[in-house]
């Protein structure tokens, strides 16, 4: 026997029976309904290859500054038909705007059969609520390095730049990248968190098309990582030279 995989009423591929591992949807919400506590799920994107992109917070929230709360929260992606091993990650929804920021603090990938999550059965819904949990709990890790960028400041020579690195990093160009130059010349980012940000309001409010908003939000995580920040960071580039 073999799967058939359909995309618009064509089919677009031949796969074995054990090549895919489906899962049951039910199943893998209620696995993070254990993990997090208080579930609102924020946004659902459907990417291509069959893949489900979840973002949930919970109840916890924590500033960054004063009026500035950050809700905890897990990115979930996962396919129903088993087209890619699921990874949860790091999530945060900064309450005073939404935008919604993810992080490579916690990111994990489940692989069947071993290696770097477990096996089958009932392990995958185990890893799942563990998973989740120690995203959501992440969050403190999370908002310490959102508030060691409020004291990363940007020279006002660099401004320009670094914004133009974050937008080729993040691929966004067109009408959404003459907006966010916009919002940035209403709002110069004068430190590392003001730039995220405005990536990250445009992840969460000005990009509509599910793929370029995993992409601006990858980028968001890497920039925020403290091991990949010199190296998307210009203004670091030219410090370490």
């Amino acid at each position: 026997r073999y799967s058939l995989m359909l995309k618009e009423g064509a089919v677009t591929a031949v796969a074995k029976p054990t090549e895919l591992h489906s899962l049951n949807p039910t199943r893998v919400l209620t696995a993070i309904e254990g993990g997090i506590k208080g579930v609102e799920y924020h946004r659902a994107l459907i990417l291509e290859n069959f893949v489900v992109n979840l973002e949930i917070v919970g109840e916890r929230r924590e500033p960054v500054a004063s009026g500035d709360l950050i809700q905890a929260g897990a990115r979930i992606a996962f396919s129903p038909l088993g087209t890619i091993d699921p990874i949860v990650q790091g999530y945060a929804l900064r309450c005073i705007c939404t935008n919604g920021m993810t992080n490579n603090t916690v990111l994990r990938e489940f692989q069947y059969g071993g290696g770097g999550g477990g096996g089958e059965g009932d392990d995958i819904w185990q890893w799942f609520r563990k998973s989740s949990r120690a995203a959501y709990n992440s969050l403190t890790i999370m908002v310490a390095r959102y508030r060691e960028m409020r004291q990363e400041g940007i020279p006002a020579d660099q401004r320009a730049t670094m914004l133009e690195a974050m937008l080729k990093e993040a691929r966004i160009s067109g009408d959404d990248a003459i907006a966010i130059r916009a919002m940035a010349l209403e709002n110069p980012p004068s430190t590392t968190y003001d730039l995220m940000n405005l990536i990250s309001n445009a992840s969460s409010h000005l990009l509509e098309e599910p793929k370029q908003v995993r992409i601006a939000q990858d980028a968001v995580a890497k920039y925020t990582s403290a091991s990949e920040h010199t190296r998307v960071c210009p203004v670091c580039h030219t410090t370490q030279k």
